[in-house]
């Protein structure tokens, strides 16, 4: 049985696969803290930017757009989550 990370997380991805934006939201915070999948900033970007593309205001500002903040890897953080 997974722990309750991974399940979320395929749950998640299931949701961001079916278009819905805040299963795309949430699947790409998984893989910015690398919460039940390891860490990939790349793929976070890409589901923040599908749920934007509905419209989807958190979507939009986790992507940068409308002057919100964006997330840029910081060179004293690891590149792979700590176990």
């Amino acid at each position: 049985m997974p722990n309750d990370a991974v399940l979320a997380f395929r749950l998640y991805l299931r949701s961001a696969q079916a278009g819905l934006p805040l299963g795309q939201i949430c699947t790409g915070l998984a893989y910015l803290n690398g919460k039940g999948t390891p860490m990939d900033l790349v793929a976070a970007k890409g589901w923040w930017q599908a749920a934007a593309a509905q419209g989807n205001p958190g979507g939009e500002v986790l992507v940068g757009i409308q002057g919100g903040p964006t997330i840029q890897m910081n060179p004293a953080m690891p590149s792979s989550p700590q176990s």
